[in-house]
């Protein structure tokens, strides 16, 4: 179970990280701190979803 959430936190960031640098603008100074926290969130609740969508055995 701790090894699916765990491909699903690190999919979903990685996933999450693509999208918040793309979206983020070029400037380096106001670069990171938006893009992390945007993948940050959406990891955390996109592995949450995965595991509560993820039929139990």
């Amino acid at each position: 179970m701790l090894k699916f959430l765990a491909i699903g936190l690190f999919g979903s960031l990685v996933g999450s990280a693509i999208v918040a640098i793309k979206a983020a603008p070029v400037e380096p100074g106001t670069f990171f701190t938006p893009a992390i926290v945007t993948a940050t969130f959406a990891s955390a609740f996109m592995g949450v979803l995965l595991e509560i969508l993820r039929p139990s055995k």
